[in-house]
């Protein structure tokens, strides 16, 4: 995919426009979309998501997100998916699906925030397949931290193959510049819950036992 299309950029300025995403997180979106060390996976990618914690999704400015041009749109409890002409996509949930949330230190941002960058890659072919072995050397280099959960993730609703998440050189920094997820393999949706792996917290944070 190109992200510097003028339909993927009007996605993303709109939910800034209208306060979905803060404009330091536009900043950080652009930034790693050009990032050399991401070019290889965001040229694969069937799409790019934006994946944005909100207090209520009933809550939502639904008419002027609509209005982007939506194709598709995912409900779950707690959660919807916006899928647009253009391959950038937006996520809105309430869900405590991240490490960080069951852990006695944490201190949640506030409301609206971008909890991740998603990169999908959904086909599974001979290129895939050597970017996604190539990728965590290439993030390293680029001074990221990796993890990766080997599969299958779970999702609550959906379940994919693998994934690779990026996080800043500075855990201190994951507010302002929120960690990238990679993910291989088709997305398998279901109509009830299949359970759901957790983002990863940085693996330089400090850990602390669940609340």
């Amino acid at each position: 995919m190109d992200p510097t299309t003028a339909a993927n950029r009007f996605v993303l300025d709109q939910a800034t426009a209208v306060g979905l995403v803060r404009p330091e997180h536009h900043e950080h979106v652009t930034g790693v979309l050009a990032d050399p060390a991401f070019e290889r996976a965001v040229q694969l990618a069937t799409s790019v998501h934006l994946h944005s914690k909100v207090e209520q999704v009933a809550e939502l400015p639904l008419a002027d997100i609509r209005g982007w041009g939506v194709e598709t749109e995912r409900r779950t409890p707690g959660y919807v998916k916006f899928g647009f002409g253009a391959q950038v996509h937006l996520i809105f949930s309430e869900l405590d699906d991240f490490e960080e949330a069951h852990l006695a230190t944490f201190e949640r941002p506030s409301w609206p925030y971008l909890d991740h960058i998603g990169i999908d890659l959904r086909d599974r072919t001979e290129a895939t397949a050597a970017a996604w072995h190539d990728l965590p050397d290439r993030l390293r280099a680029g001074g990221r931290a990796v993890v990766r959960q080997h599969g299958p993730v779970l999702g609550c609703y959906a379940k994919v193959d693998d994934k690779i998440w990026a996080f800043s050189g500075d855990p201190a920094a994951q507010e302002s510049e929120p960690p990238v997820e990679i993910a291989l393999g088709p997305l398998a949706l279901f109509d009830v819950t299949v359970g759901c792996t957790l983002r990863p917290k940085h693996p330089a944070a400090a850990s602390r036992q669940p609340a």
